[in-house]
């Protein structure tokens, strides 16, 4: 019996996660809440996953804004709504309910800080942070209201020219967000400001609440600035324009002055297309590969 007992032992297998990148206060905390039988929650359970998309995660995370808004963080709500942002940029508005993260996480796990994904993200926050430039916005009070900004500033600058939208933005969703809140204390306001409430604070990780609070921010915003531009529909050189501006050019580099051979050639704008410039022969040039990237991130 002895012998059976300690063959039983000796084949038990014990689970274990690997904490990475874990600094000590922090293991120190999961292994208190463990000790008091406290379970995990979601960001602390996608902080576990393996792949590449958990340090980005965590990247995302870290950023500036996140220090901004007016609402608890602990416990890696920070985490929680980064792979939320995550989720949307790769795929659009859709559900954000756990199952639906601990899925993404599990088929995305090569996502990097070098995906498009990633760049996308950090390109809406930092814009955010110059629509925000104060220390503390206390009108981002919710992850919904985090979320909703996030949107709103995903979309316009996919589509328009906001270089000098940043105050209209910042002042639209002031008063838009004291108008819900007004309606939400008072349980008074138009039809659709209601809907809003509804949809802000029952039911957040729907995605037809999402869309329905995206739809009613983005109408309201175009409606009270009719004269911001659309940017060009085609961001990209054909290989007719291409051509041309690389023999126009001559095939050299137009911000370090170096040759460059057809296939380590990148046909760039000269005004952005972010900022409004378009998709021409004219407003295109020869770059290297190097000074593209080096001018995309400034």
């Amino acid at each position: 019996m002895y012998g059976d007992d300690q063959d039983t032992f000796d084949d038990f297998i014990l689970n274990g996660r690997a904490l990475i990148n874990f600094e000590d206060k922090d293991t120190r905390e999961l292994f208190s809440r463990l000790q008091r039988g406290k379970p995990l929650n979601v960001p602390e359970k996608l902080n576990a996953f393996p792949g590449d998309i958990v340090p980005l995660m965590r990247n995302l995370g870290a950023h500036p804004f996140f220090s901004k808004v007016e609402f608890s963080l602990k416990r890696y709500k920070k985490y929680h709504i980064a792979a939320k942002l995550l989720l949307i940029e790769k795929d659009g508005i859709t559900e954000t309910q756990p199952k639906k993260l601990f899925e993404f996480f599990k088929s995305n796990k090569s996502l990097s800080n070098e995906s498009k994904v990633a760049k996308k993200n950090n390109r809406v926050l930092n814009f955010m942070d110059k629509v925000f430039p104060e220390s503390k916005v206390p009108e981002i009070n919710s992850e919904s209201w985090f979320l909703n900004i996030y949107l709103l500033s995903s979309r316009l600058l996919e589509n328009y020219n906001m270089d000098s939208k940043h105050k209209n933005l910042h002042d639209f969703y002031i008063q838009t967000w004291a108008k819900v809140e007004k309606a939400r204390k008072t349980s008074s306001g138009e039809t659709e400001i209601l809907r809003f409430v509804d949809a802000n604070t029952k039911g957040t990780n729907s995605k037809a609440n999402i869309d329905f609070r995206f739809d009613f921010l983005i109408e309201r915003f175009l409606q009270l600035n009719e004269d911001i531009e659309l940017l060009d529909t085609n961001r990209n050189f054909d290989h007719y324009e291409k051509t041309v501006i690389y023999r126009r050019d001559k095939g050299f580099c137009q911000e370090c002055g170096k040759k460059v051979e057809w296939e380590e050639y990148d046909a760039d704008h000269i005004k952005p297309h972010a900022k409004g410039g378009k998709t021409t022969i004219s407003n295109g040039q020869v770059l290297c590969y190097s000074c593209n990237r080096s001018l995309g991130k400034k």
